[in-house]
């Protein structure tokens, strides 16, 4: 394909419309629930009170804003793609913020800055309601009250169409700015609405007991969904066969979740999750997949799940083979050769795949 045909082929799966609308409107349409904040995504806003502060002095003096971009979803709701600090910054202003638990976000008092130091201490209750009231330091009077709901911001609307490698892509580039997103918090948020109930379910199964206990991953491995990516890793990985070519494992569980994962499958994909992992916790716990350093190893994650989820069903009632197995396990070479450190994702799962059903099987 050549470079013009693969920007025409390309440039028909982005669609956008421009818009304006006032921080009024927006801060309705929030109330209405037609703006989306995903509550997974609240982790981003992490702008301090000096930034929240300058934003709102920018809005006040004119300052120009970038736009906001948002994908328009099947029911006509806006989901905020790029510009979540900003207008998160404004909704907390406002009082209305709420949070992954649906509470409200508590306002914070600003600071004063460069331009405004009157700034210093003002919430949004502090603006003067009615112009008979007595201006003083602490309040703004009417006039800026409306110039501020009143003043319009740009929007970028991305229509939804598209294959989901595209919404993927581009949701990625647009944060790239900002606080770096991964992987797994990507795919959730452009299959959310394509594959809810994987989602979903990825997200349920990453907070079980079992799992969380033999993985103990940090907390900010925690905090970036590397327990979400473990979950989908594991449901991936029960698909690979001495075949199946991996050079990506970001593209191996992006086609998997989008191509592969049956949600149809729910019940008994959720009874193996479980099932695997109540096996690992109550005989093995965090030594199931602790390396030589003492910490979680995803090597050790990848052969069990690829070696031992064959014979889920035999668990157990050969018990003490398969723990016999895990125990020693890294005296194989094979094993030895797929976690040295010029070993790829290639290399390591076709490793894996060949020797691990194998070995448990006690071939």
């Amino acid at each position: 394909m050549s470079l013009n045909e693969e920007i025409r082929e390309k440039s028909k799966t982005v669609h956008t419309t421009d818009m304006s609308m006032s921080i009024g409107e927006i801060i309705s349409m929030y109330k209405d629930n037609e703006i989306i904040i995903r509550p997974e995504f609240q982790r981003l806003f992490r702008w301090n009170i000096e930034q929240k502060s300058k934003f709102i002095e920018s809005i006040l003096i004119g300052i120009p804003i970038p736009s906001i971009f948002v994908q328009q979803l099947d029911n006509g709701q806006w989901e905020v793609i790029d510009g979540l600090q900003r207008i998160s910054t404004l909704l907390e202003f406002a009082g209305v913020l709420v949070d992954a638990d649906n509470k409200i976000v508590p306002r914070s008092s600003l600071i004063k800055t460069k331009f405004l130091p009157s700034l210093n201490g003002i919430t949004y209750e502090s603006f003067i309601d009615s112009p008979h009231q007595e201006e003083s330091n602490n309040h703004f009077d009417m006039e800026t009250k409306l110039v501020f709901k009143k003043t319009r911001l740009f929007f970028q609307i991305l229509n939804r169409d598209g294959d989901g490698t595209t919404k993927y892509e581009l949701f990625n580039r647009l944060n790239s700015g900002s606080t770096q997103l991964t992987n797994q918090e990507i795919r959730s948020a452009i299959y959310i609405n394509e594959k809810p109930k994987a989602i979903n379910l990825i997200k349920e199964l990453s907070k079980n007991e079992d799992f969380m206990n033999t993985t103990n991953l940090s907390d900010r491995n925690i905090e970036e969904a590397y327990n979400e990516e473990l979950v989908l890793r594991f449901f991936a990985y029960s698909n690979l066969n001495e075949d199946t070519k991996v050079n990506s494992i970001k593209e191996f569980l992006d086609n998997y979740l989008e191509e592969i994962f049956d949600e149809n499958e729910l019940t008994n994909m959720r009874n193996s999750f479980t099932k695997f992992f109540k096996f690992l916790n109550d005989n093995l716990n965090v030594k199931a997949f602790k390396g030589n350093a003492g910490g979680f190893t995803i090597s050790k994650f990848e052969v069990l799940t690829i070696g031992l989820y064959p014979y889920i069903d035999k668990l157990d009632t050969n018990k003490d083979k398969f723990i016999q197995k895990i125990n020693t396990l890294d005296k194989e070479d094979w094993f030895t050769e797929a976690t040295s450190k010029r070993s790829f994702a290639r290399k390591r799962l076709e490793l894996y795949t060949k020797n691990a059903p194998k070995y448990f099987n006690g071939i």
